[in-house]
Order: C-alpha cells, then structure tokens, then sequence
C-alpha cells in the first residue's frame, strides 16, 4: 500500500488502521530498523484525507527581575514556573479551515479563533507568543497568546517546520519551493538571521531539546523518512532513525531527549512511536484509529496528538486523559503552552 505522500497540499490515501509495533532486529543499527505493524482488527479500507502539519516542541524557559534590594519576581516568571509543574495552559491548532485556534488545555473549551491563510507549522516561545509558518504571505509571524499579531515577522519562501529553543531562536524548515530552495535556517527571538544554517534537506517537522540539539523529520532522495539530528552549530551527530516505509508528519522531544513520532500512513497503522536519546525504540507506543496529523509536548510530559478527527491528551506512561476536542477541521499543526 503506498505511503502518504508528505507535501504541502497535503494527499489522500486508502490505508487501515492497526496496533502499532516497532521492531528492531537483535544488533540491528538504528538506521536500519524496520516499522512492523501488526494488524489488530480487519475493517474495509476508508479513503480520507490527511493534510501537512508539524509538530514543534518547546522548552521551557524563566525570567526573573531581581533587584539590589528584595527579590522580585515578574508575572512571567511565576507563569513559567506554574507551567513547570502543572503543564500547558493553551493549546494552539492550525487547521484546514484555514483559522487558528486557541482552546483551553485544561477543560477543552475554545477560547478564540482567528481566520488566517492556510497555516502548516506552529511553536510557541516560553512566554506564550506563537509562531506560524505559511506561504500566503510567505512568512513566519508572531501572535500574542491572546491572538494578536506582533513583532518580529520572518520574510521566508515557503516555511515549513517551526521550533522555538529556550533562549527564544527561531528554527525554521522549508521543503522544496519554485526557487528549488530547502533546508534550515535559524533566527534570533528579534528575527535576524543567525547560525546555523542548515543546506539541502526537505524538512517535514523539527524539534529542539534543552541543549538546543536539534531534531528534523526529513524526506530522503529514495522519498523515505528519517529522524536526523544536529548539534547546536549545525553538525551532524546521532541518531539517524529511519523509519522504514511508515510516514510521519509530527516529532516531539522531551527534557530528557526522548523522542516522540507520530506516524500519519503505513500499510495498516497509524500512532504515536518514542525512541530513547540514543535511538533506541522505547515505551510509550500509543496505538490510533486515525492518522496523526501532529503532536506536542508540554513541560510534565503529557503528550497532544491530533488526527483528522479530534484532539487526544496522553500522560508520559501513554495513559489517555484529558481533554479530548472534536477537530471541526483537519488540524494542520499544533503547538502547547
């Protein structure tokens, strides 16, 4: 059956749903590892429609104020800290309704939507701004988190995949464009170009961890999927992780460099896969009916997938809990704070 083709237009599949089992033969180099799904129930094969989105990760970051004389701490940093240990606050979804939602991460409500030009990448900073990535116009731009636009706004051909670091770099991925240009390229929290810069790859979706290691889903020349990772001045370092014929549209990476794919076609299952820092396939393995069309992480762990048809809330274990909310249109990306 063959795999759903990751552009920017999004593509239709006939696939089946299954458990999820990824299998790594005894000696095995990560980058040869193979996706095996097992087949957990037989159903007639459904035709949808499953669009571009990513993932992006944040890191949590603080600032404090703190004077000669007694300590002050400012709002954003009691916000920061209350986030640490209780999680995110909002949760922010790009959909193929072409609108950009706020809900609320704790009882699911909506708290606003804005109309905006089809959206495919999100991230969010530590104090709560969001970050999106379109090509109408062709920009990465900055929201409050009450949905207001401000500074700064990245003049960008086709972006993509957006990751936010603790110190507030902006990390940008694009696929291939009319120009023929792709690749990564970073930012400053003002929107200046800086290091690294990252040549040649067809950049799905990124992500960064706390020492600024960066992770991106990319497409090969054989139009296969890897995880490759970089260090901090844009070499390359491991893991590579392959992903075999599945494809996945989404990656998150926690505080201690775990990290979590989701997977959005194979030949018969969709879900959320989790490899340890050094590439090795770990638990979680959370098994889906629907497509993951992105997914995040906030701060305690607690993992957000989306699929087409809603919104599912997992802990760290891959326990499902709440919220769970009805998408009322194919969610495009998401990002958590």
């Amino acid at each position: 059956m063959p795999g759903m083709s990751r552009k920017r237009q999004g593509s239709c599949n006939s696939l089946r749903p299954g458990t999820l089992t990824w299998a790594v033969a005894a000696g095995a180099n990560i980058t040869g590892a193979e996706l095996r799904f097992s087949q957990a129930m037989e159903k007639p094969m459904r035709r949808f429609c499953v669009f571009s989105s990513v993932l992006l990760s944040f890191t949590l970051a603080s600032c404090a104020s703190t004077p000669s004389t007694q300590p002050i701490t400012s709002s954003r940093t009691v916000s920061a800290l209350s986030r640490a240990t209780k999680g995110a606050q909002y949760i922010y979804v790009s959909s193929h309704d072409n609108t950009l939602k706020m809900f609320n991460a704790v009882s699911g409500g909506l708290e606003f939507s804005i109309n905006h030009n089809l959206l495919y990448g999100l991230a969010t900073n530590s104090f709560g701004e969001v970050y999106t990535a379109g090509d109408e116009p062709n920009a990465v731009q900055t929201y409050t988190p009450k949905g207001k636009n401000t500074k700064p706004t990245i003049l960008k051909s086709y972006p993509f995949a957006l990751a936010v670091d603790a110190t507030g770099k902006i990390y940008v991925g694009t696929q291939t464009g009319k120009n023929g240009s792709r690749g990564l390229t970073t930012y400053t929290a003002k929107g200046k170009p800086t290091t690294p810069t990252i040549p040649s790859i067809e950049v799905t979706a990124l992500a960064v961890d706390a020492n600024e290691k960066i992770y991106a889903l990319v497409t090969t020349k054989q139009d296969r999927q890897e995880v490759l990772t970089y260090l901090s001045d844009g070499s390359p370092t491991t893991p590579t992780i392959s992903l075999g014929g599945a494809e996945a549209y989404g990656i998150a990476v926690d505080s201690s460099g775990k990290l979590y794919v989701g997977i959005a076609a194979s030949s018969n299952g969709f879900g959320v896969i989790t490899f340890l820092a050094d590439g090795t396939p770990t638990t979680p393995t959370i098994s889906l009916p629907e497509p993951v069309a992105a997914l995040a992480l906030d701060s305690t762990g607690k993992i957000y997938v989306a699929d087409q048809d809603s919104i599912t809330t997992y802990l760290p274990d891959g326990t499902q809990t709440t919220p769970t909310i009805s998408a009322p249109s194919v969610p495009f990306a998401i990002a958590v704070h």
